[in-house]
C-alpha cells in the first residue's frame, strides 16, 4: 500500500463507512465466542479493527508488514507488545497460538507470493478449529486507481476462492459476496473514470452515516441470500 493511503487509513478509519460496517461484520462473527480468546489481526494496519476489539474486551494482537502502519497504530495508544511487524507467508508466532484469524484485504496484495501460501501459514498458527475471517476484494473488471494505491494484485470470484481455502486445509467453508450495493455503482464508475486517484475520501457526515447505516443491512442480507455479485468477498472457515 502507498504510504499516502495509511495516514488516510488513520484519520478516516474511525468514522470512514467502509471501515465502520466491515469492522462490524468482524464483530458480529465474534459474537458466538467467549472473550478470552486469542485473536490475531493479520495486516491490521493503523489499528482501528484492534481498537474495536480491545473496546469489547477482546485479547488481540496486531500484524502488518509496514512499518509505519504499526507506528501509526501505536499512536493510537495501543500497546506496542501486542503489535508484531510480519508478512502473512511468515507469521512470527509458533503454531497453534490462536483462536481465531482476522484477514482483511491482505490476501490480495502484491507482495504476497500465493494466496496459497499464504493460507497455509494462517492455517499454521491457528488452534484446532480455530475460526479464520477473511474478506478480500471481488472482480478483476472492478480493479481501477484504488487498486493501484492500495497495491492490490488480484481480486477474486467466490468459487477461486472457495477451492483457494480448501486447498490450503480449511473446511466448513462459507463464501458470501459483500457490499452488493456498491456493485453497480463501483462497476459504472471503474469504467468512465479517470480519477488518479483513491477512492478513500472523506464524506459529508449524512452521507456517512447514511452508507453505514446501509452496508449493515448489507451485511445482514448479503450473507443469507446467495448473491451472484457484490464488490468484496468475504468468508468464514475452519481448521479441522
Amino acid at each position: 500500500m502507498h504510504l499516502s493511503e495509511y495516514y488516510k487509513m488513520r484519520e478516516l478509519e474511525d468514522k470512514h463507512w467502509w471501515y465502520r460496517a466491515t469492522h462490524q461484520a468482524v464483530l458480529s462473527e465474534l459474537k458466538v465466542f467467549p472473550p478470552d480468546i486469542k485473536i490475531l489481526d493479520i495486516g491490521c494496519g493503523t489499528g482501528g479493527l484492534m481498537e474495536r476489539l480491545i473496546k469489547d474486551k477482546r485479547i488481540v494482537c496486531g500484524m502488518d508488514i509496514s512499518k509505519l502502519a504499526l507506528e501509526l497504530a501505536s499512536s493510537r495508544g495501543l500497546i506496542k507488545e501486542s503489535i508484531y511487524q510480519g508478512s502473512i507467508e511468515h507469521i512470527p508466532f509458533e503454531d497453534t497460538q490462536f483462536d481465531v484469524a482476522i484477514c482483511l484485504d491482505v490476501l490480495c496484495q502484491q507482495q504476497i507470493k500465493t494466496p496459497e501460501s499464504a493460507l497455509k501459514e494462517v492455517h499454521r498458527i491457528l488452534k484446532r478449529k480455530g475460526l479464520l475471517i477473511l474478506q478480500v476484494p471481488a472482480f478483476e473488471y472492478l480493479r481501477g486507481q484504488h487498486d493501484f494505491f492500495s497495491e492490490i494484485a488480484h481480486r477474486f470470484t467466490k468459487k477461486e476462492l472457495e477451492k483457494i481455502l480448501a486447498e490450503s486445509g480449511f473446511i466448513e467453508i462459507s463464501v458470501w459476496y459483500r457490499n452488493v450495493w456498491l456493485f453497480p455503482l463501483l462497476f459504472f464508475w471503474r469504467n468512465i473514470s479517470n480519477r488518479k486517484k483513491s477512492d478513500l475520501a472523506v464524506f459529508p457526515d449524512f452521507l456517512n452515516e447514511l452508507l453505514y447505516r446501509y452496508n449493515l443491512f448489507d451485511n445482514y442480507i448479503a450473507k443469507r441470500i446467495p448473491f451472484l455479485f457484490g464488490s468484496s468477498l468475504f468468508s468464514i472457515a475452519r481448521k479441522a
